[in-house]
């Protein structure tokens, strides 16, 4: 059902759709809803409403034509996480919360639950369990009220044993520091040019990342001008946590690169980023301009952002609310695997890791050491077609081994998290192409956007290190587990122990008939222009994709399940139908084209057009995301798959629609088609 056409649920004169931006619904949200409730709501910039309008997920609750509630939320990982839930005060008690919230939940009824977050002294904490939510975890909260959060969740049956449900029940991963004038903002008599500062404390922000001051902050506290001011802000500056930063030869040359690259800024500054950045910092907030205007050439030289309060509030909205992971970005970028370092002070001004007080002198070594010994070490540099080193891997093999003992991205943004994973997994293939036991990750400077890839792909931690069990072939589910597992389990394993294939637990698969256009486009490895890469890959992989056909005869189509593609008709390259590829089916959403178009737009391949094209008479089309697509070496085809299901006495046709088949077959298929069959 698509957010076009949402029933309401729990009064029966509430209808609940889709907010229009611009339009009358939004501008009662904004400037009336949100704006008399945001003393318990907390600040939401103009623009992250916007972005949510667009993106469909700001729902509003009318009746008789009437804006009296709406729900605003995101759709991070597997998850819904409500931002805003608001009922104006007049229609409170009618079941208006409970309509919104139902038709979220059923709207995205394949994620595994619906999270929110909200602190212990508000009296909404009394609605939650009317609603099905029970309560996930506690945790202080790090605003200035330090008042306890508690974490909400309603659970949509999708058990899981390998993850963690809640990333809010960790400590935030993003680190800021603040500026002296932006502490003085905060601690200081209220003034509007400090408004923007002063919600850098706000519940949401504070659930995001930790806001932090400088060493440098206690020496511009002792130059004010009063004695009364110092004693003043003193006092505010024990609920900020202090960057611990050694004030030592390094840090001092980070001070004289800092003023070469700022000259106009004060001395103070210089020390105040300097301390920011040997603190493992991710963002520096100041209103200094001298400071932000310098925000390309500070970044690309030591990873920080240093940005405003306005600025850092909507990149800090941007992330709670969207994705990690964003192929269509490589997609638009020619990238490239190149394997010897052309430019080595460039390579070292882009994945030297300042933040975490790296010297230069760690990666020189191993990087001249990889160089001189070519037969033993393998260099790898992901680059873009403007020459910009964007991701590198240092290997080398010992007993039976893969050490990785350099693993780098030069920036954090989500272009990177997507190169990240792509690194990860292509590690994960050079060591399984070379009949290696496992992986060790040894490198003790990675950033934490690669450390969330490492953990996406399966990698266990081991204190600074990072490892992975090479497993393959086709498993009977018992030599792995001792009792049963639910589907999604089996999923989640396969996935994390790609290529392994777990027999025996339940997992569906579907042959599912494609186009050679769309399988081209899709996973075909003789369209080595479309891989993720830009290249030709041995494996012929790519990580995550959308299709989209027609919604009717699904035959029982449902996630999770493996996919089985059946590259239907005659082409160049197959003088029939052949079984090409496996994938692992991760999510289905039915609705209007456009609406999931624009919904799963992140994962690129489709224009506009194509998806309208898929859809049905009704203008409905099904979008299925899929992951982990292993191309078979050698393809089945059509006689084969016959002559295979005839010996099990089963019987497979050229499928017209999505055909489910047994375990049996699937293994039978996998075995023929795959090199890591056995």
């Amino acid at each position: 059902m698509g957010l076009d056409s949402l029933p309401s649920t729990g009064t029966p004169d509430c209808q609940i759709l889709p907010v229009q931006y611009p339009s009358p619904e939004f501008d009662t949200i904004v400037n009336d809803l949100w704006k008399r409730n945001s003393r318990w709501l907390g600040f939401m910039p103009t623009r992250g409403f916007q972005d949510r309008a667009q993106r469909e997920t700001l729902l509003a609750a009318l009746v008789e034509g009437q804006v009296v509630g709406y729900v605003l939320f995101d759709l991070p990982r597997d998850v819904v996480k409500i931002i805003h839930l608001c009922v104006d005060t007049s229609y409170r008690g009618r079941g208006i919360a409970r309509s919104l919230i139902n038709a979220v939940g059923r709207e995205y009824q394949d994620r595994r639950g619906i999270q929110l977050a909200c602190r212990q002294d508000y009296d909404a904490n009394a609605l939650w369990p009317q609603l099905g939510f029970v309560t996930l975890a506690e945790r202080k909260g790090r605003s200035r009220a330090g008042t306890l959060l508690t974490v909400w969740f309603r659970n949509h049956g999708h058990h899981n044993l390998f993850t963690v449900l809640i990333d809010d029940t960790k400590d935030p991963s993003i680190v800021v520091a603040i500026d002296f004038n932006i502490v003085l903002d905060i601690v200081e008599e209220p003034h509007d040019r400090g408004l923007p500062s002063r919600h850098l404390l706000d519940d949401w922000i504070t659930q995001l990342a930790e806001i932090c001051i400088t060493q440098e902050t206690y020496q511009e506290t002792g130059r004010l001008p009063t004695p009364e001011r110092r004693h003043q802000v003193r006092s505010q500056l024990e609920q900020f946590r202090e960057l611990s930063t050694s004030r030592d030869q390094r840090w001092q040359e980070l001070v004289s690169e800092i003023s070469v690259l700022v000259p106009r800024a004060q001395d103070s500054d210089h020390r105040h980023l300097a301390d920011a950045i040997a603190g493992k910092s991710h963002y520096f907030a100041t209103r200094d301009q001298e400071l932000t205007n310098n925000y390309a050439s500070l970044k690309e030289r030591f990873g920080i952002r240093v940005v405003s309060p306005q600025y850092l509030i909507v990149a800090l909205d941007k992330t709670r609310s969207e994705d990690r992971y964003m192929p269509e970005q490589l997609n638009a970028t020619s990238v490239s695997i190149h394997r010897s370092i052309e430019d080595e002070p460039a390579f070292l001004r882009s994945f030297q890791n300042h933040a975490r007080s790296e010297l230069q002198s760690n990666l020189i070594g191993i990087l001249r050491t990889a160089q001189s010994t070519p037969d033993l070490r393998q260099i790898t540099i992901v680059r873009t077609e403007n020459g910009n080193d964007i991701a590198t891997a240092i290997s080398h093999i010992a007993n039976n081994i893969l050490i990785v003992s350099v693993l780098r991205l030069a920036g954090e943004d989500r272009l990177y998290n997507t190169v990240g994973r792509q690194l990860c997994f292509l590690i994960k293939a050079y060591a399984l192409d070379r009949g290696l036991l496992s992986i060790r990750v040894m490198d003790q400077y990675i950033s934490s956007t690669l450390e969330e890839s490492l953990y996406d792909e399966g990698y266990l931690r081991n204190g600074t290190k990072w490892t992975y069990t090479i497993t393959t072939g086709v498993v009977p589910i018992h030599e792995v587990y001792d009792e049963d597992i639910s589907e999604s389990d089996i999923a989640l394993h396969e996935h994390q122990s790609w290529p392994a294939k777990l027999l025996g637990g339940g997992l569906k698969t579907f042959v599912i008939p494609i186009r050679p256009p769309f399988a081209e486009q899709l996973f075909d490895t003789l369209s080595a222009e479309r891989t993720l890469f830009g290249r030709s890959t041995e494996l012929g992989i790519s990580r995550e994709h959308v299709y989209y056909r027609s919604w009717r005869a699904a035959q029982g189509l449902a996630a999770p399940a493996r996919i089985l593609w059946y590259v239907s008709g005659t082409t160049p390259y197959q003088s029939e139908g052949h079984i090409r590829a496996v994938s692992q089916l991760r999510e289905i959403q039915i609705g209007q084209a456009l609406t999931l178009y624009r919904r799963f737009a992140r994962l690129g391949v489709y224009t506009d057009a194509d998806v309208i094209k898929a859809a049905s008479d009704d203008g409905r089309v099904m979008a299925l995301r899929f992951i982990d697509t292993e191309v078979f070496d050698s393809p089945v085809s059509l006689t084969q798959a016959c002559d295979m299901a005839a010996s099990l006495d089963e019987t497979f046709r050229a499928p017209q629609s999505p055909s489910p088949v047994t375990e049996a077959f699937f293994a039978a298929v996998y075995e023929r088609g795959s090199r890591y069959a056995e």
